[in-house]
């Protein structure tokens, strides 16, 4: 099974899929259309976001997932986790960086609160320990 196979597993999850989720990784959201970036805005009211914009060509970003997918603690329930994957989506990408203000990195992860980033992190700087004190932070 490749990384992709275990990434997108069937369907795209659902809010109520994201609550029985064990803590071990990040239950991923395909991030595809723009009108998922507003509709990441909006969640954010409720509860934070990530997304996590991945190249599949970069062994860095590659590393970077690993490192996210393997040392992930916070609980499916606490955020909604979104995956770009910017080689397939690189205009997606660009309009992500443009809405929500941000300089375009990859790889690169975004947390998002209330409708703006409160915490970014790129390449070899991406691990869940910092993500998990933000979260405790914010």
């Amino acid at each position: 099974m490749g990384i992709f196979d275990r990434i997108f597993s069937g369907e795209t999850p659902v809010s109520s899929s994201l609550s029985t989720a064990k803590v071990g990784a990040p239950v991923w959201t395909a991030l595809e259309r723009s009108a998922q970036i507003q509709e990441i805005l909006e969640r954010s009211k409720a509860r934070p976001c990530l997304i996590f914009k991945h190249s599949t060509r970069c062994s860095i970003s590659a590393m970077a997932l690993n490192r996210l997918e393997t040392g992930w603690n916070v609980p499916a329930e606490a955020l909604d986790c979104w995956f770009l994957d910017l080689i397939a989506y690189r205009e997606l990408s660009q309009t992500v960086a443009q809405t929500l203000r941000v300089q375009h990195e990859s790889p690169q992860v975004l947390l998002v609160r209330n409708g703006a980033v409160f915490y970014r992190s790129s390449h070899s700087a991406i691990n869940p320990t910092a993500i998990r004190e933000a979260l405790a932070q914010a």
